[in-house]
């Protein structure tokens, strides 16, 4: 059977909920009301001026993997640069399990020295995979990118708002709809505190974009650092069976970073 690569907070090719349209000549939908609750939302985690301010942040914690019924834990060390470098350095019990994003795309490398490039258009978007906030401000004011309220639905046992979003390119930049594809994602809030409490997306084996796998990132245990309000605590699960949390201890925004943090 064919591997669905997780990178224990991603995967290596990302699309949105099959239920989402997949064609590219699909128009822009800039929704009053999704739009709405996604500026509530950021304003709840601090107000869009200091999240625009957040340049980069860093993060450290412990990190679980649950690998075909085996449990590997380890500590974990995030690093991201804007929206578009990532690195994440799980140190497991068997070595150090890399995973780093740049503008030119990104690759996961495994403590035994495997490595498996990442597609671009997955690279771009780690960063939303622990912080979110700086991705749904970026969507918001990108008017390329369509916003839509699904409802009030059931989310993790309790009402969310769901929000789905989906980037447009046109039709010489991507004549199969696959590249706008790869960037659909339902974003769900929680009504009450307006905090950002899960992302639901789809998962492809590396050379299979043809069939999606069911992959959810939920965030829980919010603390305020500084203007913003973060999730210290994020689950991923890939096709119902969980894959990966990460509990941080602690998080710093605009840290010190330089391009070489986020090379191979």
């Amino acid at each position: 059977m064919r591997r669905i690569f997780v990178l224990g907070l991603a995967v290596l090719l990302l699309s949105g909920p099959s239920a989402l349209p997949q064609n590219n000549t699909n128009p822009v939908v800039r929704d009053v009301q999704a739009m709405s609750i996604l500026t509530e939302a950021l304003n709840a985690a601090g107000g869009v001026a200091p999240i625009a301010a957040i340049q980069s942040y860093s993060a450290g914690g412990t990190i679980s993997y649950f690998w075909a019924g085996q449990e590997v834990h380890g500590t974990v060390a995030i690093r991201s640069g804007g929206l578009e470098r990532f690195r994440l350095d799980a140190t497991l019990p068997d070595g150090l399990r890399s995973v780093v994003a740049n503008h030119e795309g990104g690759f996961v490398k495994e403590w035994d020295g495997r490595e498996k490039s990442i597609p671009y258009p997955t690279a771009v978007s780690l960063g939303a995979n622990t912080l979110p906030l700086l991705h749904l401000l970026a969507a918001l004011q990108d008017s390329s990118t369509s916003i839509k309220y699904a409802g009030l639905v059931s989310h993790s046992e309790q009402q969310a708002y769901e929000i789905r979003i989906q980037r447009h390119y046109s039709s010489s930049d991507d004549p199969s709809g696959q590249l706008g594809r790869l960037t659909e994602k339902a974003v769900f809030v929680e009504p009450g505190t307006l905090q950002v409490i899960g992302i639901r997306d789809a998962a492809y084996a590396m050379g299979n974009a043809s069939v999606g796998h069911s992959h959810e990132l939920e965030f829980s245990n919010f603390k305020q650092v500084g203007q913003i309000i973060a999730p210290f605590s994020i689950s991923e699960t890939l096709e119902g069976q969980r894959a990966m949390v990460i509990e941080l201890n602690q998080i710093t925004f605009n840290a010190n970073s330089t391009d070489s943090d986020f090379q191979p």
